[in-house]
């Protein structure tokens, strides 16, 4: 029965947790250094003015391409693209980062559009930070790379590809972004750093959750499942306290 409940149990989203909040809560950081140092603003930074510089002289992307790019991410068009995705998900029997896949750009939103009054930082009269275009990019991204490893599991050249989907997600709608003037550099680097935070979080809570199709779940501080009747996934008798 063990082998049953072992062999129905859902892989996890996050391999190494501790990994995962650590960089979850750096992202915080930067988010909220950001924020605090905008709060109020309604003029480019110096570095937004130097991002928007460099990047039309180095990336002169086309005005109607870069348009285009960004309005992949407005909210029907990214409503499909994250249905599809969850679809997809369903099809390949990961349903965890189906879930999250949904969950995980929404949340996203939900935050960015919280946080926007809360800073009030504008550009051309609108709020600006953080960027919800660039955290919905980011947090698809985040999801397509977990389930690439779910998929082909931790290898290097997966971690890799995985690492690099976010950041390539990022460089281009923050590319697009900038070279249009549609956002301060700095309110794409804090949609990218919202995004990391709430859905690599996400995914850790998810993690915790019990599994209905086992009945079981993750003790605290323990590498081991417990099955509903207080008996670990390896057969020994689970500690009481």
């Amino acid at each position: 029965m063990a082998d049953d409940l072992e062999h129905k149990q859902p892989e996890a989203l996050i391999i190494k947790r501790g990994r995962a909040l650590v960089v979850a809560f750096v992202a915080l950081l930067v988010t909220v250094a950001l924020g605090l140092r905008y709060a109020g603003d309604s003029q480019a930074a110096w570095l937004d003015r130097a991002a928007l510089s460099l990047s039309r002289e180095w990336f002169p992307v086309p005005r109607g391409l870069a348009l285009a790019v960004i309005s992949v991410y407005d909210p029907v068009p990214l409503t499909i693209v994250i249905v599809l995705l969850a679809g997809v998900c369903v099809a390949v029997g990961r349903r965890r980062v189906a879930v999250l896949m949904v969950a995980g750009p929404v949340l996203t939103g939900v935050v960015t559009t919280i946080a926007k009054p809360v800073i009030d930082r504008t550009k051309n009269g609108d709020l600006s930070y953080p960027s919800g275009h660039m955290g919905s990019a980011v947090a698809v991204a985040v999801v397509v790379a977990l389930l690439l490893i779910s998929l082909f599991g931790a290898r290097r050249w997966v971690t890799a590809l995985a690492v690099a989907v976010p950041i390539l997600s990022g460089a281009v709608i923050g590319l697009a972004m900038t070279v249009t003037n549609y956002h301060y550099w700095t309110d794409a680097v804090g949609g990218f750093c919202v995004a990391v935070a709430v859905v690599l979080s996400v995914a850790v809570l998810i993690d915790s959750w019990p599994s209905r199709e086992s009945g079981t779940g993750r003790l605290p501080g323990w590498g081991a499942r417990v099955g509903a009747f207080g008996r670990s996934s390896l057969g020994r008798d689970a500690p009481t306290t």
